[in-house]
């Protein structure tokens, strides 16, 4: 590839061999989150995706027909604000104030973020499209859930698109959806419903290509929030990626896994990487703040979407920016070189140390230095920076799924780690299942780190559930990953 192209893959003249459809790109963005001064991997990721010439009024970010640059015919993109930022149209600017504040809390107009992506994805969908989906927080929640009504309802044709028709999914999805757990018969009749509305309006059978989330969490806040059918699990998602933080320890905000089932062929890889929340997912600190640890797991899923062929098309300009080569990605994703070793001055900062240290991250240029000087970047617990609104929620007991126990416990979390579980299934279905879990490098690079104000070196706050074990470098449930 030349260096001189600015997109990668290479656009003009149409669709090229490799590029045989169109790309459709969902984003949704999390819980509060927007276009703002710290954004999230959401908006970054947005913001180098071709095709991204953006309008910023309404709820959300659109294409904008009017852009020169507009060619829908290789991608079309849309962004979609976190919950509590977004809402349907308001009966009044009260009730809108309102009704964002209390989606914000428990995420109540979460139905209709689901049908409304739905809805704009049927309408924007051409024959053979390949359909993309990210998210972040409640958003990678709402993304798996879109992903469900996609997969299983289909496409409605034109002739079928009205507002009733669209309401009509919406209350068969969630109708089910809301008695799932605590009623295993209403699958059946779920899938009586859904084969018989898809003959009734004889939709389009589609596939999800990619499914890219960061920290998936399904509640949000000081209450338990609406659940979503096939969010854990989705024979009709063709690749899933997961990036989640080994350090947040906030019991609202408990990560949702994807479950392995041997009957789907999805591609799953579930990565953990060092951070709490928003510093795997972004906007822990303002926008071009370096070092980021956000940073890391950002570069990890565009070269997943490359390694896994999606066709999705990047700029180049903005993947230099992250440290990212194209020619390291296409035509062909190159082998990582080994990570960096540490030098001896080389520690982990904290929120008050790294703004006397100079600006030594700024001097990165290729991959592997990014990986090392955002290995190191501080971390930003909010158990700490707003003890306040976080720590009483931490002795109230809660519902949460253990998946050692494969059932819903309640208690209060105590501040704990998240729980990392090693279940080795038996018989025919460990035949697809490693039994190792699956980490970045860079978590290494920081355990290896000094720490600046003298402390011991930095431990993943999650624990590994076999014996309820810390983190360790030479684990053997571990697998470093680039």
């Amino acid at each position: 590839m030349s260096s001189q192209e600015a997109f990668v893959p290479p656009v003009g003249g149409g669709l090229t061999t490799q590029q045989q459809s169109r790309n459709v790109v969902f984003l949704f963005d999390g819980t509060g989150d927007k276009v703002d001064a710290d954004v999230t991997n959401v908006v970054q990721l947005c913001k180098i995706l071709y095709n991204n010439a953006l309008e910023k009024e309404g709820n959300d970010l659109k294409p904008d027909p009017s852009s020169e640059n507009m060619d829908d015919s290789r991608q079309i993109v849309f962004y979609r604000r976190g919950i509590g930022t977004w809402r349907p149209a308001p009966k009044s600017a009260l009730y809108g104030y309102i009704s964002q504040a209390v989606d914000k809390a428990i995420a109540t107009n979460f139905e209709d973020h689901v049908i409304d992506a739905y809805t704009a994805l049927a309408n924007n969908y051409k024959d053979g499209d390949k359909i993309c989906l990210f998210g972040f927080s409640r958003g990678a929640y709402t993304a798996r859930a879109v992903a469900a009504v996609v997969g299983f309802f289909g496409i409605l044709p034109p002739e079928f698109r009205d507002p009733k028709i669209f309401h009509q999914i919406k209350e068969i999805y969630f109708k089910h959806s809301r008695g799932f757990s605590s009623n295993p018969n209403l699958m059946k009749q779920f899938y009586a419903d859904i084969d018989q509305f898809r003959k009734t309006h004889k939709t389009i059978s589609v596939t999800i290509e990619f499914l890219g989330v960061w920290d998936t969490v399904k509640s949000v806040g000081l209450f338990r929030s609406t659940g979503a059918m096939y969010t854990s699990s989705n024979p009709h998602v063709k690749t899933f990626r997961h990036a989640i933080a080994l350090d947040e320890r906030r019991a609202r905000f408990d990560r949702s896994m994807w479950r392995y089932n041997p009957k789907f062929k999805t591609d799953i890889e579930q990565v953990w990487f060092a951070g709490v929340h928003c510093d795997v997912g972004g906007g822990s600190v303002s926008n071009g703040t370096k070092p980021n640890l956000a940073n890391i797991p950002f570069r990890w899923m565009i070269r997943e979407c490359f390694k896994t062929n999606t066709g999705i098309v990047f700029n180049s300009k903005g993947l230099r920016e992250y440290g990212i080569d194209p020619a390291s990605l296409y035509p062909m994703v190159q082998t990582r070189p080994e990570a960096l070793s540490l030098l001896d001055d080389t520690m982990v900062q904290t929120p008050d140390s790294v703004k006397n240290v100079k600006v030594w991250a700024k001097e990165a240029n290729t991959e592997e230095e990014h990986d090392y000087y955002d290995s190191c970047a501080p971390l930003y617990d909010m158990l700490t920076i707003n003890w306040a609104l976080w720590n009483p929620l931490e002795v109230i007991p809660i519902k949460k799924w253990k998946e050692a126990e494969g059932k819903e416990v309640t208690e209060a979390n105590w501040w704990a780690g998240r729980k990392i579980d090693v279940v080795r299934p038996d018989g025919a279905q460990a035949k697809g299942f490693d039994g190792k879990i699956k980490v970045h490098r860079t978590v290494k690079m920081r355990m290896l780190a000094k720490s600046v104000d003298n402390k011991e070196s930095y431990v993943p706050a999650a624990t590994i559930e076999v014996g309820g074990r810390k983190f360790q470098v030479d684990s053997d449930e571990i697998e470093w990953v680039d």
